[in-house]
């Protein structure tokens, strides 16, 4: 018997094109998903979160928009197109800490407890006048500014544009004279002489604040109060014994510091600059027959992304400072360093890091009797007020 089989030629047809559209489908899909996958591997993931987040929505304008893009691109490392962090100043924290000035390695050493500081209450001479100033080149380094306003020099780190208007020091000042010093690295140090000798506890630094940066702090703070100023000195230590989270604790400090003397006019962080390992950078001025530590302003701002709302009005307080200093005294300062850090200056107006000398000078040259801090005028007294040191 022969077995025949009937073959229904519609059925297979429909099953070819069944088949078909199913490969096509897949391949589509296919094609479709490296196309998104190569799209991808263009963008950063801050890119993707820049084109796809309304940042004009969250934060207002385009100037904030990029601020806060910046934050994500530089502290946090998984939105970082490098995929690490790409801004050594990062904050230490997004509420109140800020970016160290660039310090010696902190020492493990575990050293005995701070030693007390003496006062010397001296009575001061007068400033010289009409003598000769000339920059010591040795063991210093060339000014490194990308900005000027008349005499003053300022080597502007952040991205604003720094218009005459922002720099014009057309500020004013209140009737008092309330003073607050303080130093967020109570600790740093200048090279040891035989008439300053100190027991380290670290790479230039010292826990005897008779011969650390704070030495600087109560020579200041004399001669002011003879002068008949109203002078808060804090000598809390804020770098000892961890050097880390120095800017938290002396934001404390000073938060309760104006908070008792709400009427201060004038806020001082007083530091010893430091650049790396260089321990015998020594900024130097001769003033007639006096060789000083030069000094410098560094002024923070909310370039950073933490709010700072009166940056340019204690970045015209330098400036007005300074401007009458070059008269008196051409070279006693450095160019004004400008931050995107805020440094806890947002806490007042006219709040500033003032830097005394680096680590190759010597506590000699930094409290020197004709250092010259600053000079302006204030406008109730209507006279010209010198701060110096003695």
């Amino acid at each position: 018997m022969i077995n025949f089989a009937v073959i229904n030629l519609k059925n297979i047809i429909k099953n070819f094109i069944k088949l078909g559209i199913i490969i096509t489908l897949a391949i589509g899909i296919m094609n479709i998903g490296d196309l998104v996958v190569q799209k991808c591997k263009k963008f950063s993931y801050v890119q993707i979160l820049k084109n796809n987040l309304d940042f004009s929505k969250l934060y207002g304008n385009s100037e904030n928009k990029n601020i806060f893009a910046k934050i994500i691109n530089s502290e946090i490392p998984l939105f970082s197109s490098n995929n690490k962090l790409e801004n050594s100043n990062k904050l230490e924290d997004f509420t109140i800490a800020e970016t160290p000035i660039p310090s010696e390695t902190n020492s493990t050493e575990n050293p005995s407890e701070p030693v007390a500081i003496e006062t010397n209450n001296t009575e001061n001479s007068d400033v010289p006048v009409n003598v000769t100033t000339s920059v010591i080149t040795e063991n210093n380094l060339s000014e490194n500014y990308n900005v000027t306003y008349g005499s003053v020099k300022i080597k502007n780190e952040t991205n604003y544009y720094l218009s005459d208007a922002i720099l014009e020091p057309n500020v004013q000042y209140s009737d008092t004279k309330n003073i607050l010093i303080f130093h967020t690295h109570t600790c740093e140090s200048y090279t040891q002489t035989e008439a300053n000798p100190y027991t380290p506890s670290g790479n230039f630094r010292t826990i005897d604040l008779n011969h650390s940066v704070a030495q600087v702090g109560t020579t200041l703070e004399n001669n002011l109060k003879n002068k008949g100023y109203n002078v808060t000195h804090s000598l809390t230590f804020h770098d000892y014994p961890a050097y880390n989270g120095s800017y938290n604790r002396s934001f404390s400090t000073v938060s309760n510091l104006l908070t008792t003397s709400p009427s201060t006019q004038l806020v001082i962080d007083l530091h010893r600059d430091a650049i790396g390992s260089m321990s015998q950078y020594a900024p130097c001025v001769k003033i007639g027959d006096e060789v000083v530590a030069q000094i410098m302003f560094v002024i923070g701002t909310n370039g950073g992304g933490l709010e700072h709302n009166n940056w340019q009005t204690n970045l015209k307080y330098a400036i007005k400072i300074q401007e009458k200093a070059n008269e008196m005294y051409p070279g006693l300062f450095r160019p004004i360093i400008l931050r995107n850090s805020r440094y806890n200056q947002n806490l007042a107006n006219n709040a500033c890091i003032i830097e005394v000398g680096a680590t190759g000078n010597t506590l000699e040259q930094a409290t020197r009797k004709y250092e010259i801090f600053s000079s302006s005028y204030f406008r109730s007294y209507e006279v010209n007020l010198i701060i110096y040191f003695y």
